[in-house]
């Protein structure tokens, strides 16, 4: 099948049948390389093409910006992206001992890329300035994370609303602390 055609369609069901999909994910085993290269690697790229349109090519407020630099921030945007989702799983990882879970970066590296799709395609709205409202789409990533990081975890029922809500902490302040590391530098 079509990489992007098999993107497209994994895609729709994240958003449209996200407790099939997460179900399915709880039940498999996928290695973090082939989650980062068959998917990851695609939709973290969204954000960044749309930072690199739209500032370079469709501009804000009439307003072009100089292509290297923005081409060089969407580069970094990219990267920031990467870890985002690495260090993240990593400390999910760390967290987990506090639930008694078994230490799995695998399933906790699939887990964040997959929740976090609706967020990298939501950021495909910033290349039109009119556009970026439903840039609040993002938001459905984090209900993702914290309803389906318990099911796919296997965790407790009794401890399932706390794990969501450290699943939910560790997905915001690790971007938090990566976003204030961007600005500094971009």
């Amino acid at each position: 099948m079509d990489p992007l055609k098999r993107l497209w369609q994994q895609g729709l069901r994240i958003v449209l049948h996200p407790g099939d999909f997460f179900s399915e994910l709880a039940e498999k085993e996928e290695l973090a390389g082939d989650v980062l290269r068959q998917h990851l690697v695609y939709t973290a790229s969204i954000p960044a093409l749309a930072i690199f349109v739209g500032d370079a090519i469709v501009g804000q407020e009439g307003v072009l910006q100089p292509a290297f630099p923005t081409l060089l921030r969407a580069a970094l945007y990219f990267v920031l992206t990467l870890a985002h989702v690495y260090l993240a799983a990593e400390l999910l990882v760390w967290l987990g001992s506090y639930f008694r879970l078994l230490p799995d970066f695998n399933r906790a590296f699939a887990l964040l890329a997959y929740c976090l799709t609706p967020s990298f395609v939501a950021g495909g709205f910033q290349v039109v300035p009119a556009l970026r409202p439903f840039s609040l789409f993002a938001l459905y990533s984090l209900y993702l994370a914290y309803t389906y990081a318990p099911r796919v975890f296997r965790v407790p029922p009794s401890d399932r609303g706390a794990f969501g809500l450290v699943v939910l902490l560790a997905v915001v302040g690790v971007w938090a602390a990566l976003s204030m590391a961007f600005s500094l530098v971009a």
